[in-house]
């Protein structure tokens, strides 16, 4: 097996990311022959349409607003009766961990 030295590998690098970027460029080229309204405007714009075109729409839950499409999702605020009730639900929950715990490191 032959052994490089760094600064040997870089350069094999080198030509292979040049090798890559000619590729890309004739692939880019041979696109753009095929589809030359892609080559004229924002780009990008029309990618985010296309890909929300592809997005199955679903409906939201009460609790939140998802486009489904990975986007960040809002939530509805919470009430404070809502707050209250999910203080009281944690509340209740931890102090179970808790007894559970104690009852685990009593029995070791």
């Amino acid at each position: 097996m032959a052994i490089f030295s760094p600064d040997e590998l870089r350069k094999f690098a080198s030509l292979g990311a040049q090798l890559r970027l000619a590729e890309l460029d004739r692939e880019r080229e041979s696109i753009f022959k095929n589809f030359p309204e892609l080559a004229a405007g924002d780009m990008r714009a029309d990618t985010r349409a296309i890909a929300a075109a592809k997005t199955p729409r679903t409906e939201p839950d009460d609790h939140e607003h998802s486009s489904g499409n990975g986007a960040a999702r809002h939530r509805r605020p919470r009430t404070a009766a809502q707050r209250r009730e999910m203080s009281e639900r944690m509340t209740a929950y931890w102090a179970a961990k808790r007894r559970a715990s104690k009852r685990r490191s009593a029995t070791a």
